[in-house]
């Protein structure tokens, strides 16, 4: 809440504000890297 300020949507609300949060996450969420080791 502290940054959502610096967004042009609030990055904690609704799946479009998720999407927007994900273009600064820096790593993927916990069960696509567990997918992704029990694939290969």
């Amino acid at each position: 809440e502290a940054a959502a300020h610096m967004f042009i949507i609030n990055p904690l609300s609704g799946s479009k504000a998720s999407s927007m949060a994900n273009l600064f996450s820096t790593h993927p969420p916990i069960e696509t890297r567990v997918k992704r080791l029990l694939e290969s």
